[in-house]
């Protein structure tokens, strides 16, 4: 199990799209492997993860955890 999570405005365009690609990569490679990814409210970064991730049953996109709820 993969809990994901991606902070930072660092991380929007390319550089998302490189992380969740590699994601991809593991999940392809382990059959095993699971992903939950709380979604930021931006929306460049849901429509990156729905695009890349779409169709994989593995990943599991949820709306954004409050921290305490996360710990």
């Amino acid at each position: 199990m993969i809990f994901l999570t991606a902070h930072g405005g660092e991380n929007i365009g390319v550089n998302l799209y490189n992380m969740f690609s590699s994601i991809m990569k593991v999940i392809n490679e382990f059959e095993d492997i699971k992903v939950i990814y709380p979604l930021h409210l931006k929306s460049l970064v849901r429509e990156i993860a729905y695009n890349v991730f779409q169709g994989y049953s593995r990943v599991k996109l949820i709306e954004p955890l409050v921290v305490i709820e996360i710990i």
